[in-house]
């Protein structure tokens, strides 16, 4: 069964340092095997306290190809590099 994970910024603090980590972050994802379905883009919140900067959608086929990516040391010191980047919140889904 598929899994997505789905990331929701909700404060951008660093555009810049965000925008340097976009290929990295795309090439390990992808080495993965994982798929971008939404990566930016305009978004319209159709109710609920939400106001994101970004969301991004990334299907894998599978729970345990994505928590491979999650697991990976490369993945990890990417993620703490964007942290610094980006207030954010994410979830592993399967469906």
């Amino acid at each position: 069964m598929s899994a997505y994970v789905v990331v929701i910024d909700s404060e951008v603090l660093d555009a810049e340092g965000l925008a340097g980590l976009a290929g990295p972050m795309a090439e390990e994802t992808e080495a993965h095997g994982g798929r971008y379905l939404v990566r930016g883009g305009d978004v319209t919140v159709l109710g609920g306290d939400l106001d994101p900067a970004n969301v991004t959608v990334i299907q894998f086929d599978s729970i345990a190809q994505a928590q491979a990516l999650l697991d990976s040391e490369t993945f990890a010191e990417l993620r703490a590099q964007r942290s610094q980047c980006v207030r954010a919140n994410a979830i592993l889904i399967e469906g």
